[in-house]
């Protein structure tokens, strides 16, 4: 083995040993992103619910019939 030879190899292994840890750490980070996308999903649907609540309330006939009557107070 020539000398050029035995150093361009361990300079290929030196500059692959960063980018092999670089793509591992990328690929931990995709699995929290998709944990952090469940999470929010829930807290979506969670919100959802509530505004349906809100809607319901804001659209109630009694409701309704208490703005008609503070619209005649003023």
């Amino acid at each position: 083995m020539d000398v050029f030879t035995f150093i361009i190899i361990v300079t290929a292994i030196g500059c692959s040993v960063p980018l092999l840890k670089t793509w591992v750490e990328g690929r931990q980070t995709g699995k929290l992103d998709h944990q952090l996308v469940d999470e929010l999903r829930r807290e979506l649907g969670g919100l959802r619910e509530r505004v349906e609540v809100l809607e319901e309330i804001a659209t109630d006939q009694k409701h309704q019939l208490r703005r008609d009557i503070a619209a005649l107070g003023d």
